[in-house]
């Protein structure tokens, strides 16, 4: 659901054309100027194409971690529009680099005047994306191919990925690490953004991906990585592919944004993971009575952080349960499971994220809030 925005008349201009409309992208716009008021695309007709345009502008709006600076260019046609808290206003806009409007005041009652109206464009819009994704899908897979740094680093990660199966028991002791107590973040983050942080700071990180029955196209891994060739080979080279199996895949590279359409990054902000795939982990509620479900989860749960042990990694990142996100009464289960057995890997870890964005999540974010929290005085 986005929000259409009716401005006052003759207040604000695009190439001397006074604009009405607007697309509200406060919530957006606020990660990098959280002191402003309201944050619009403005557009210059209630056009329905327009509209669709000035949705995806955002995603050409990024900002460079490393220089703290917008780092893609926006184009002319649409400008954002700045309210400040202080009934301030000013625009940006730009192709050849990014230019602010001088500073402006607008008075109070017209700030009340904006009104506000919602439209929803997903179902139209749906068709448009998935052959959008595809297509970057496709540019992931010949960037795999035909990169040399890609190429080398999928051969290295196929031939060091290592395969444990569902009923194996790893660990019988736990490594300490690391002197103090691990965090347990539950955050609404991206995952790839997260682990891009840490990673940043030089510590070693796995990404757990339980993801099941996800099209290639909306699996960010698939999308942004070279995840997808890696585990093709390892399937094909199989002579029989266990279900339950699970793979530890060190070194995949990422090398596009975690947006909603990726981008290629400059190499030199290029940077690598280690991922724990296992596919099966969703079942059914009435596969098992809830007692045994539950010692299911705590015992896949125990599997996964062992192999993060047996690994050495710093921090642990658990980007979704692999199930149906509206499946609330398994998430609980699955949680629980996963709060219970932390203690034991208290002293081995310095971070468990779990990373769950997105509208869809909401909810298990809030579960997973209420699990964890005094997760360390059990």
């Amino acid at each position: 659901m986005e929000l259409l925005v009716k401005l006052p008349q003759n207040i604000f201009y695009v190439d001397d054309k006074a604009v009405e409309y607007a697309i509200d992208k406060t919530k957006q716009l606020k990660q990098y100027f959280p002191n402003i008021k309201y944050g619009f695309i403005l557009i210059d007709e209630k056009d329905k194409k327009l509209f669709y345009e000035a949705l995806s502008i955002m995603d050409s709006i990024n900002l460079d971690s490393k220089q703290n600076t917008w780092r893609n260019k926006i184009n002319k046609k649409y400008e954002v529009l700045f309210i400040l808290n202080d009934f301030k206003y000013f625009t940006l806009a730009g192709k050849e680099g990014l230019i602010f409007s001088p500073i402006q005041d607008i008075t109070p009652e017209d700030v009340e005047k904006i009104e506000f109206y919602s439209f929803d464009l997903s179902e139209e819009k749906k068709a448009e994306n998935k052959k959008r994704k595809i297509e970057i899908y496709k540019n992931t897979l010949e960037l795999c191919k035909n990169n040399h740094h890609l190429k080398t680093q999928t051969i290295s990660s196929i031939e060091k990925t290592a395969s444990y199966l569902q009923d194996s028991k790893f660990l019988d002791i736990y490594y300490n690490q690391h002197a103090k107590t691990m965090n347990v973040i539950v955050s609404n983050k991206k995952f790839l953004d997260a682990a891009c942080e840490y990673s940043l700071k030089g510590q070693r990180v796995a990404v757990v991906n339980l993801s099941k029955d996800l099209e290639f196209e909306d699996n960010d891994l698939y999308c942004c990585t070279n995840l997808f060739p890696v585990l093709n080979s390892i399937q094909e080279n199989k002579k029989q592919i266990f279900k339950e199996e699970l793979y530890y895949i060190p070194q995949i590279t990422v090398f596009k944004t975690s947006t909603q359409f990726p981008r290629l990054l400059n190499e030199d902000q290029w940077f690598n993971i280690d991922v724990i795939s296992n596919s099966s982990f969703e079942l059914k509620n009435d596969t098992y009575k809830d007692n045994e479900l539950y010692k299911y989860y705590e015992f896949k749960w125990h599997q996964i952080l062992d192999i993060a042990t047996l690994k050495k990694r710093d921090v642990v990142i658990i980007k979704d349960f692999g199930c149906d996100q509206s499946n609330i009464e398994l998430i609980q289960i699955i949680s629980k499971a996963l709060r219970n057995i932390l203690k034991d890997y208290k002293n081995t870890f310095k971070t468990i994220e779990f990373a769950f964005d997105g509208i869809n999540c909401e909810e298990v974010y809030s579960i997973l809030k209420k699990q964890m929290e005094g997760w360390w005085l059990e």
